[in-house]
């Protein structure tokens, strides 16, 4: 029996740059809008998380549990017209798994039965930014998620080169906003319940064609429930802000995808073609300002992408030296929209990729160059009125692996103080006025960090 148990902590404290025009971004990405300078938007956010996992197993069973606890507290303070969130939150979790090999037909066989039960609590408060200092609240909510599946997958050894796997999951979802406002005059009650009870069938065929060459094909469906996020959307203009809920379907997708996976010497690949289904998928928009307006169920959009990774190891033994290497080609489009005809959806670039090679020492002394891109056009509205290009960044990490876990290390990312588009505050249904749309949010300069890591 094998015990395992981690904890992990953080916390963020960072002023937040706000949003600015596109020339402004690559002109003068340190700049700061008249809107930032007033509200000084701010974000502490404290995370704490603790988990613990046995495993058993022997050539026949193997039996898996595990719970986790994950507290958090984040204080939000954004623009004026979004006010400032101030969220606590408590979310216990627990996992189990019981996997059986088994010989029939002259052939090895898995069976796989598992289940996760998660329970989440948070409390919500929406306060008014008045130029900097915390105004009075406009919102309280009790907000309370549980999620439990049950998870049956079995696969099926045709012959020894093919395997054949199905799976079916059962999900019950909820999603409760209780309304804790104390004014009684309140004509916007946030209170709802979202109840939903998908059942998320998958199939799976797996061909080993040749030593170290592996060919797979597949179709699996997938559903996910709006976050609160997502349901919760600040109403009126300032000073007079409100908080409503709002109704959204969950967004569920159907994935078709065809792939390869390898080893030749050194080197290993994987390669996968993939075209998703999405129904009432959940976008969330923005105005011309970076404002949010919400989220909302689009009508049929399909996801079509290609994803590969290479891995080479130049040098093998006691010094060590490999590449890796990852890309991400996608077209996420509308599907004969009635407004959006066949258009893009806002906010994927078309091509993200990075590139890192790793050399190891071995008294423990370690370097890592990397090369980190997007490419092609990003559109930031659905109408395809306003885009922004991609960059290219330099990364490189260096240190020393000491004994008993520890590793100390010095990372220096964006190594030639690159101005770039890092994203945009939100995506926009229309870009009015593309010249004054203030969205764009910069990229961070070059950074420095030197720290350590230590591993049980």
């Amino acid at each position: 029996c094998d015990a395992v148990v981690s904890i992990y902590h953080a916390r963020a404290d960072y002023e937040v740059p706000g949003p600015l025009t596109l020339a402004a971004a690559r002109l003068n990405p340190r700049s700061a809008s008249a809107d930032v300078r007033r509200d000084q938007p701010k974000r502490d956010a404290k995370l704490t998380q603790v988990n613990a996992r046995v495993e058993q197993h022997n050539a026949v069973i193997e039996l898996q549990a595990g719970i986790s606890w994950l507290h958090t507290a984040d204080w939000f303070r954004q623009l004026q017209s979004n006010g400032i969130s101030d969220s606590h939150s408590d979310d216990v979790t627990f996992r189990g798994s019981l996997l059986r090999r088994f010989d029939a037909a002259g052939g090895n066989h898995l069976l796989r039965l598992s289940t996760v039960v998660s329970r989440g609590w948070r409390a919500l408060r929406r306060l008014r930014n008045d130029a900097g200092v915390t105004g009075t609240s406009f919102g309280h909510d009790g907000l309370f998620a549980t999620t439990a599946a049950i998870d049956l997958e079995g696969t099926a050894r045709l012959d020894e080169n093919l395997a054949f796997t199905a799976g079916v999951s059962s999900l019950s979802i909820i999603r409760d906003i209780s309304d804790r406002a104390s004014d009684p005059s309140n004509d916007l009650p946030t209170s709802q319940r979202l109840h939903s009870s998908p059942v998320e069938p998958r199939a799976r065929l797996t061909w080993a064609a040749a030593p170290g060459l592996t060919l797979h094909t597949s179709v699996s469906t997938a559903t996910e429930p709006p976050t609160f996020d997502d349901l919760l959307v600040v109403t009126g203009s300032y000073p007079n802000l409100n908080q409503r809920s709002q109704r959204l379907a969950s967004q569920r997708a159907t994935t078709s995808e065809i792939g390869t996976s390898g080893t030749r010497g050194a080197l290993g690949w994987d390669l996968v073609a993939y075209s998703a289904e999405w129904r009432n998928e959940i976008l969330r928009l923005a105005d011309e300002h970076g404002q949010p307006r919400g989220a909302v169920n689009a009508s049929p959009t399909r996801h079509h992408g290609i994803e590969a990774s290479l891995r080479w190891v130049f040098i093998e033994g006691d010094h060590r030296l490999s590449l890796v290497s990852t890309v991400a080609w996608n077209r996420f489009r509308f599907v004969d929209d009635p407004v959006y005809g066949r258009h893009r959806l806002a906010g994927a670039p078309p091509q993200l990729g990075s590139v890192t090679l790793l050399y190891e020492d071995p008294r423990g002394f370690f370097a890592s160059p990397a090369l980190e891109w997007t490419a092609g056009a990003t559109p930031v509205d659905h109408a395809g009125r306003l885009a922004y290009g991609g960059h290219t960044l330099v990364h490189f990490r260096a240190g020393w692996r000491a004994g008993a876990g520890w590793t100390l290390f010095a990372e220096v990312k964006n190594v030639f103080d690159r101005v770039h588009i890092a994203s945009t505050a939100g995506v926009l249904d229309l870009a009015r006025n593309p010249a004054t749309t203030a969205v764009f949010l910069p990229g961070v300069g070059r950074s420095v960090t030197l720290g350590f890591e230590w591993t049980l």
